[in-house]
């Protein structure tokens, strides 16, 4: 997956500090003409910098597309498909529990994706424009 971002801060270990903009449901506009793309969330990350970018550079990075999907799949996906896995079981209240056995299994995730040092991104260039 890549994005654009810009560099805030660099370090002394190769890395830099990026303000990501959240990609929005509406990418039809880029983010510049809708009251949806407006109210996009930036998100600072810290990236490997191999190309020596300096703060204020536009610049391209890298995450691994598959632990995107799998976070993304595990915090969305995995609550519904559990909910009515338990109500197919056990009516509203197995929905429940299913729902909540769910919204747990998605905290454990995220503290393991924490302590691990979250999703590692890597500045592949500079943004064009």
């Amino acid at each position: 997956m890549t994005q654009q971002a810009t560099v805030r801060r660099t370090f002394d270990d190769g890395t830099a500090e990026l303000t990501v903009r959240r990609d929005t449901a509406c990418g039809a506009c880029r983010g510049d003409h809708c009251a949806e793309c407006a109210q996009a969330q930036q998100l600072t990350v810290r990236a490997r910098n191999p190309i020596g970018a300096a703060v204020g550079d536009r610049v391209t990075i890298r995450t691994d597309s598959g632990a995107v999907l799998a976070v993304a799949a595990a915090v969305y996906l995995l609550p519904i498909g559990l909910f009515f896995a338990g109500y197919a079981m056990g009516g509203v209240l197995g929905g429940g529990l299913g729902f909540l056995a769910a919204l747990l299994f998605a905290l454990v995730l995220n503290r393991r994706v924490k302590r691990k040092g979250g999703l590692s991104y890597e500045i592949t260039g500079f943004a064009e424009g």
